[in-house]
């Protein structure tokens, strides 16, 4: 406004002072003229912004529409992670965890967040002698090699059978797999491990070796006498 007044004051401070009746008329000649393009300018101004304010509202209602689809894409993901039996771990470039979801956090006795944001090598330990065997390699390295190596150039260790070491010093047999987080043009973004506890598995094959141990003599006291 004050850029616009000073424009329209500018002309008329050099006007001189009407000194006869047609001087007066052509001043006034010239008031209306400044006050007609005065009042265009201003009707283009509010064009303009109105324009602008409806660009705004449409670009807020899209940002608000794609913030509520990313809330339900964040709300569907974290129930799928919730509801999975098996624990998933994701690790960004820089090896620090991004997701730990609930089956993690009771197989490893890792509460989700102190475990969040931490580096994957400080959470995820192994047993100390353990032995690792899996598909592709007889024996292994470490889990934390395994994903900086999926890291590095997307390798995938599938099936690895590991001893991890629990914070109360209790350890958890699990298998599991990593590979790497790619996009859509296949830049790696990070790397997932999902595992599940064995513990119950190898309960059940300790009760079947007991139970075939149990078998045997018992098959040789109903076997017939030669």
């Amino acid at each position: 406004p004050f850029l616009l007044s000073f424009r329209m004051a500018d002309p008329l401070s050099k006007l001189p002072e009407p000194k006869s009746p047609e001087d007066l008329a052509a001043a006034f000649h010239l008031s209306i003229q400044l006050t007609d393009e005065l009042l265009k300018l201003q009707s283009r101004l509010e064009e303009r912004v109105g324009a602008m304010e409806s660009e705004l509202s449409v670009a807020n209602r899209q940002l608000a529409e794609k913030l509520e689809e990313l809330h339900r894409a964040t709300q569907f993901l974290d129930s799928v992670l919730a509801s999975m039996h098996s624990g998933l771990i994701a690790v960004d470039r820089q090896e620090r965890i991004v997701a730990f979801n609930r089956a993690a956090e009771e197989i490893l006795g890792v509460k989700v967040p102190d475990a969040l944001g931490k580096p994957y090598r400080e959470i995820v330990k192994e047993k100390p002698g353990g032995r690792a065997t899996g598909k592709f390699r007889e024996s292994p390295g470490p889990a934390h090699a395994d994903v900086r190596e999926a890291l590095r150039g997307g390798a995938r260790h599938l099936n690895v059978e590991r001893e991890l070491l629990r914070p109360d010093g209790s350890t958890v047999g699990v298998n599991g797999s990593i590979s790497a987080l790619r996009d859509r043009e296949g830049t790696i973004l990070g790397a997932v491990e999902i595992f599940k506890d064995l513990s119950e598995t190898r309960r059940l094959e300790e009760r079947l070796e007991r139970a075939d141990r149990l078998a045997v003599p018992l098959l040789d006291l109903g076997a017939p006498d030669q």
